[in-house]
């Protein structure tokens, strides 16, 4: 399962990388933002599938029961 980031999440976790690397040393902000990535693929499971919601709403934002 790959994960999708949005443009603008993307942005907000760039933001927060600088602050990070402000608040310590140079390479923080990027070894914060491998940490997060690592940690959300963590979450991940691979190669998985779940059937789509029956309710119509949330079966069109590909919502699932699980």
């Amino acid at each position: 399962m790959g994960i999708i980031i949005r443009k603008k999440a993307l942005q907000v976790l760039e933001n927060i990388a600088e602050y990070v690397e402000e608040l310590n040393t140079a390479g923080a902000g990027d070894r914060w933002l491998d940490k997060f990535f690592s940690r959300i693929n963590s979450y991940a499971l691979q190669n998985v599938t779940y059937p789509i919601c029956n309710n119509k709403k949330l079966a069109a934002r590909k919502y699932s029961w699980s």
